[in-house]
């Protein structure tokens, strides 16, 4: 049975393709390389392998630096364990970013701000709940994203000073 050579165009194509291929080379005869496709068939369009996560186009520290000028605070302050409501804000607000428009994990966020990842989850389901209530946080949080996307500091920030 010849394999394909088109490219698959939905996932259960995808599969019957991957079922296809596993069974020819399951089938061929001992003198063919289990490893290596025919000569025929581009190896793209064998192999399939699983969605990588996006990388991270911006840096937890740039999200973390933006974040502590908008609200006047320190990173260190942010990344550290006292809990006004203000610091925890900011807290669940760099964790958003860093998620959101920087392709984290959670355990990843959680790493850049000495917590666990439920700990994140947590905050990211807090925010969010915050974030329907009140459209000018909403409108902060969507500015302070594209500024950290930017990778610029906050005028009104570097004016004043932290």
């Amino acid at each position: 049975m010849p394999i394909q050579v088109s490219t698959p165009t939905s996932a259960a194509e995808l599969r019957a393709l991957y079922r296809r291929t596993r069974a020819h080379f399951a089938l061929a005869p001992p003198s063919s390389s289990p490893r290596s496709p025919p000569a025929a068939v581009p190896p793209a369009r064998v192999i399939a392998r699983p969605a990588r996560r996006p990388r991270a186009r911006l840096s937890g520290d740039t999200a973390l630096r933006i974040v502590a000028r908008h609200f006047r605070l320190k990173p260190e302050e942010i990344a550290g364990t006292a809990r006004p409501r203000r610091l925890v804000v900011a807290r669940w607000i760099v964790m958003h970013i860093c998620v959101t428009a920087g392709g984290y994990s959670a355990a990843h966020a959680g790493r850049l701000l000495g917590r666990d990842y439920t700990t994140v989850v947590y905050g990211l389901r807090e925010l969010a709940a915050l974030l329907a209530r009140d459209a000018t946080l909403a409108d902060e949080v969507a500015d302070l994203m594209q500024q950290c996307l930017r990778g610029v500091a906050p005028a009104a920030a570097r004016e004043g000073g932290a």
